[in-house]
């Protein structure tokens, strides 16, 4: 599954973006991170993947590329701990044996989005910035309990598909909410006249 979303990820980006900077290094980022998904490194008995660090550096580009307020700063900081919040309580409770993982973490990631975020692109930066500050807390927590020793699982990447596939989704569904509004007054408006 891993695979399959960064591949879409990359066809979306080709096809549906227009050409620049930004396309250029959201299809170099995708690549790295399927071409480096297997290399790690070790440091003491903790493995490191590198697709971590090169969708972190990508969000941090992406971020600035933004350009957000202190408004988003703070809003990145709320969803890095709420994911890592939630991640640790997918650890934990049983409940989550009945929902699966992969749609409730993204779904309630994106139901929080809506509600701090103004705009689009601000969602889109905000949880690629957060979701990976907020792993990166997770796996450092399970670090310090002893509990795991890896640091690049692919539920970040599938986590984080999904939630910019949902935020891709909402935007649409409002363009075309709003062009069939649009067209609607403009109708009324003709035929009264």
């Amino acid at each position: 599954m891993y695979f399959w979303i960064l591949w879409l990820l990359v066809i979306i980006v080709f096809f549906f973006t227009k050409q620049n900077l930004l396309r250029f290094v959201t299809l170099l980022t995708l690549f790295l991170i399927i071409s480096c998904t297997n290399v790690s490194f070790t440091v003491s008995y903790f493995v490191i993947y590198i697709n971590v660090f090169i969708a972190f550096m990508y969000a941090l580009f992406f971020y600035a590329y933004v350009k957000g307020t202190f408004y988003t700063i703070i809003c990145t900081f709320i969803c890095a701990l709420f994911y890592a919040g939630i991640r640790l309580w997918e650890k934990t409770t049983p409940v989550l044996f009945f929902i699966p993982t992969y749609l409730f973490i993204p779904l309630c990631t994106i139901i929080l989005l809506q509600f701090l975020c103004r705009t689009y692109k601000e969602r889109i930066a905000t949880s690629l910035l957060s979701m990976t500050k907020g792993y990166v807390l997770y796996a450092f927590i399970l670090f310090s309990y002893n509990v795991n020793y890896e640091l690049g699982e692919y539920d970040l990447f599938i986590h984080l598909a999904i939630v910019i596939f949902g935020s891709i989704g909402l935007y649409s569904l409002k363009k075309i909410y709003s062009y069939f509004r649009y067209v609607i007054i403009k109708l009324k408006t003709e035929y009264l006249l």
